[in-house]
């Protein structure tokens, strides 16, 4: 599957080295070569409802900050959170967070096209617009028992019903960390500098494997949203 529109040039995952060993079939999403599958998409299905673990580097990701970034945003047609840490969905299944009260994150969601047409504008405005490119890996803990897996890991307890994003760490790792319950399954999206990302797939996948979970393809996720 080619979801390409995000980029025009290759993109390498910073987990390459990482899922390349289990040969899985590989697609390209956004110009980034990722595993579509390591089983059958029922199989996977599966590891999903029960416990999966998926690279999502592949998505898009910007920062918007400044004075004027929500007043920019809401003229680029972007519902706003309200609060700090809040989040709101963007076009196929992207979102966005409020870091602070002028800095957010959005990441692209398959097939959207959002983040590509805010970085190919937001070079029009100055002073007090500021865009960046974000490098975060990105992963996603899935499954009925994913909470098993986090609270084996980091310090912060999840079990409530809070939906914000966290700061926090997993495995001393500097993380983002964010619910998402109004999916196909309970799960968390993960996000961390790239040049801790094999570390934090080891550890996860380690606890994933030895409660009977595995690792998923970006192509077993679409056909879940």
């Amino acid at each position: 599957m080619d979801s390409s529109q995000g980029s025009s040039y290759p993109r390498t995952s910073p987990l390459r080295s990482e899922w390349e060993t289990m040969n899985p079939i590989l697609g390209e999403y956004f110009s980034m070569s990722v595993p579509e599958q390591f089983y059958s998409i029922e199989r996977e299905r599966e590891y999903l409802k029960d416990l999966a673990l998926c690279d999502l580097s592949a998505f898009p990701k910007i920062g918007i900050k400044g004075d004027g970034a929500t007043e920019w945003l809401e003229q680029q047609e972007i519902k706003i959170p309200k609060g700090i840490y809040q989040h709101l969905a963007l076009p196929n299944n992207g979102l966005v967070v409020r870091l602070d009260h002028h800095e957010y994150f959005l990441e692209e969601g398959f097939e959207g096209t959002t983040v590509k047409r805010l970085s190919g504008v937001v070079g029009e405005e100055t002073g007090r617009v500021f865009y960046f490119n974000r490098q975060d890996a990105s992963l996603l803990l899935c499954g009925n028992r994913a909470l098993d897996v986090l609270q084996q890991s980091c310090s912060f307890d999840f079990s409530g019903d809070g939906s914000n994003l966290t700061m926090t760490q997993v495995a001393g790792v500097s993380c983002m960390v964010l619910p998402m319950t109004d999916g196909f399954a309970p799960g968390f999206r993960i996000w961390l500098i790239p040049s801790y990302a094999i570390y934090l797939w080891r550890v996860l996948f380690e606890i994933v494997r030895d409660c009977n979970g595995h690792a998923v393809g970006m192509g077993s996720v679409r056909d879940f949203t």
